[in-house]
């Protein structure tokens, strides 16, 4: 089937919950396996920049076809090979980044920016459970 507007919805309505539970701002960023943006979130006091992490995060994870997070200890500050690259134009490293998959195959993958980098991938790891 792949990623429509009814799969991305349902996705952004469990990320928009867990952010709240976890009392932070979000950005949210769904993109269909071809890097074409499906839908877009951005909470009301969500910082300017994370808009752009969000994207980068979800575009990086289609790019390596897996989630951010299993890269991150490549940028992590003054000990990661890559730590000048956490963020660079449509790259991001920073976990949050998670890809979708449908019965195996990549349909999408989805971007969250604006807590920490461990609530950003728990805000995310939580909007694709249970399968899509």
């Amino acid at each position: 089937m792949g990623m429509d507007l009814k799969t991305a919805e349902a996705i952004l309505k469990k990320a928009v919950s867990k952010s709240e539970e976890l009392d932070i701002c979000v950005a949210i960023a769904i993109f269909d396996s071809e890097s074409e943006l499906v839908l877009f979130q951005r909470m009301d006091d969500t910082p300017e920049l994370c808009v752009k992490l969000s994207q980068a995060k979800a575009l990086t994870a289609l790019k390596l076809k897996d989630d951010t997070d299993k890269f991150s200890y490549l940028v992590t500050k003054n000990t990661g090979i890559l730590s000048n690259v956490r963020y660079e134009g449509s790259i991001s490293l920073i976990g949050g980044g998670k890809i979708i998959t449908e019965n195996g195959s990549i349909i999408g993958a989805l971007g969250i920016s604006g807590g920490t980098e461990e609530q950003d991938v728990e805000v995310a790891a939580f909007a694709i459970s249970d399968g899509v």
